[in-house]
């Protein structure tokens, strides 16, 4: 089975229906939201009613958690994320979507055991895992894949058996902003495989210049990398 991840579409529609699009296109079985869907972008309202609408398995982070009340609003923060906004903006139906999303998961397919997560083991919405040195787990639960969200920051890494992934962001990428990313799980061959599928950056801008945007988000869009992580997707296929 392939399962298709995803995560941190922080209100960028487009981008989310193009890496939808592409999976689909790469024949994806079922596919996994790992969670923040709104701030840093105000097109939460549409990025919700895609997930809603398609056939996507969604949990929770820290930006949901924030916009619900869940977890405080980082004050600091607050300008850059947007939250206070989007809960004015949000409908009920979508806000009614939020509270069914679990805060992490765990699966069995083709006798593999799956955990989901935004952030980390240890912390379920706001624990960062940038890459191998960070991580630590006695894997006393046997899982065979962890996969998470959280930092836009895709990787893939061999723990002490376990495959672990950050699978990145597909609406606001940390590294090279019009790059959006997403994993391929395949479970018969026990494989992942990081896709970035450009999109353009610009235009997202230009969408939301009737709405407030920190100048922190834009310079994000506006980034560039020499060197990705991630396998280019031929546009051709969508």
């Amino acid at each position: 089975m392939k399962l298709g991840l995803i995560a941190d579409a922080h209100g960028n529609p487009s981008a989310l229906i193009r890496c939808l699009k592409a999976l689909e296109k790469l024949e994806a079985d079922r596919i996994y939201f790992l969670g923040d869907a709104v701030g840093y972008l105000p097109g939460e309202n549409e990025v919700l009613d895609i997930l809603r609408i398609a056939p996507i398995l969604c949990q929770e982070g820290n930006h949901e958690a924030m916009l619900m009340g869940k977890i405080p609003l980082l004050e600091e923060k607050e300008q850059v994320y947007g939250i206070r906004l989007a809960r004015e903006r949000i409908s009920r139906s979508n806000s009614a979507f939020l509270q069914s999303w679990p805060e992490f998961r765990e699966i069995c397919v083709d006798d593999l055991k799956i955990f989901m997560v935004h952030g980390s083991l240890d912390d379920h919405l706001q624990g960062y895992i940038y890459s191998e040195r960070d991580f630590s787990f006695d894997n006393k639960l046997s899982y065979d894949a962890i996969f998470m969200g959280h930092t836009h920051l895709p990787f893939i890494f061999d723990y002490k058996g376990i495959q672990v992934v950050n699978v990145g962001s597909c609406g606001l990428p940390r590294d090279q902003g019009n790059l959006s990313s997403f994993a391929i799980y395949d479970t018969n061959a026990h494989r992942t495989e990081i896709f970035r599928l450009p999109f353009d950056s610009k235009k997202v801008i230009e969408s939301f210049q009737q709405l407030f945007v920190s100048q922190e988000v834009i310079d994000c869009l506006n980034r560039r990398s020499p060197n990705p992580f991630g396998s280019l997707v031929n546009e051709g296929i969508l």
